[in-house]
């Protein structure tokens, strides 16, 4: 919805839009007055209000006398909010070209997709669709998926939906542009209050796997954003299995990082540098991060340095996802393992790691 919805003398505005909270102004005569519900209840209840089934609700609350502030969260949030699941998302960033030079996408999107939602409080080009909302990110054009719960089968849905949106922002762009993958974003939700130094923990364990799983020989390497009850983690643009592995990695690590303490992770600490990420806040960890070895050049044979012992990348590999897969087993269900599982059973779709494990 943009802009006013109307019927039977009933105005609608949507005021914000997300995946937490949506809140409608509603217009009846000379009343008018704000109604807040979970995120995941508005497009039902624009459903319900199209059919005319809120009209005799939303009169009674027109004739209430107005209240000038909110007297408490609505207990539907309230609910909503507690039995709430750890989730994961995926965002893609797309380059968008048309015969071969760059656009700016931001120039663009407001000329697509008329008639949906642009109502986030945060970012006023992000148009709503049911799998997620397309938006501008610099430059590149952004599909992110809705949150997804981490319950049985939640690697399949989230990588879905990322399909999904990918499609849409296809049909979406004019014929003669053409869309290249430029990168993706893994976001887990966690509920730390000291994030920046969890944060650390879980990139000097975690970050080598993640980035084998999700790069290629030619990528950068690995960022890592901290953000209040998230872990974003971005890398390179992947699809397919080769997304469900890193996903579903990127899901049991976190859970696992918090579980852990931190004396018990140390033992798989790497040694690494890692430096201040150049445009938001958040590290970097280069390619060559790790004691001057290039980790995509030499993919499981790179020598690691932890915990006063040389390891190869494939043994810390293999021995992390080993650690991760008890808390992956706990959230998920057997297609959730399945899509990590292929990894030690040397049918990896991550480029870096295609290559069987070796055993002395």
């Amino acid at each position: 919805m943009t802009g006013l919805r109307s019927r039977d003398g009933i105005d609608v505005v949507a005021e914000v839009v997300t995946w937490d909270l949506s809140v409608v102004r509603i217009t009846i005569g000379a009343a008018s007055f704000v109604a807040c519900m979970p995120g995941h209840e508005y497009d039902m209840w624009l459903e319900r209000f199209d059919a005319g089934e809120l009209d005799d609700e939303l009169r009674v609350l027109a004739s209430r006398p107005p209240s000038r502030q909110l007297r408490s969260v609505p207990r539907s949030v309230r609910r909503a909010q507690r039995s709430r699941a750890p989730r994961v998302g995926i965002e893609h960033e797309f380059e968008v070209r048309n015969h071969g030079q760059q656009i700016d996408f931001r120039r663009l999107l407001p000329q697509l997709l008329p008639g949906h939602v642009r109502a986030d409080p945060a970012d006023a080009l992000a148009t709503r669709l049911p799998w997620g909302v397309i938006t501008a990110d610099g430059l590149e054009a952004e599909i992110a998926t809705a949150p997804v719960s981490m319950r049985p089968g939640f690697v399949a849905r989230a990588v879905d939906a990322a399909a999904e949106g990918g499609i849409a922002l296809r049909r979406a762009c004019p014929d003669d542009h053409e869309l290249i993958g430029f990168s993706t974003h893994i976001s887990v939700s966690w509920g730390v209050r000291r994030d920046d130094s969890l944060a650390r923990v879980w990139a000097r364990a975690f970050a080598p796997v993640l980035m084998l799983l999700l790069d290629r020989p030619t990528s950068p390497g690995l960022v890592v954003r901290p953000r209040p009850g998230r872990l974003e983690l971005c890398g390179e643009f992947a699809t397919g299995d080769q997304l469900a592995a890193a996903l579903a990695f990127a899901a049991a690590s976190v859970r696992t990082v918090q579980r852990l303490p931190r004396h018990a992770m140390r033992r798989w600490f790497v040694e690494m540098s890692m430096q201040p990420s150049l445009d938001r806040y958040g590290w970097y960890v280069d390619h060559a991060a790790f004691c001057g070895n290039d980790l995509y050049n030499l993919g499981r044979d790179t020598p690691l340095r932890r915990s006063s012992v040389t390891v190869s990348a494939g043994q810390h590999v293999d021995e992390i996802i080993e650690l991760v897969s008890f808390d992956l087993a706990r959230i998920g269900d057997d297609d959730d393992v399945r899509a990590l599982q292929q990894v030690l059973d040397g049918a990896s779709p991550a480029p870096l790691l295609a290559q069987k494990r070796t055993f002395a």
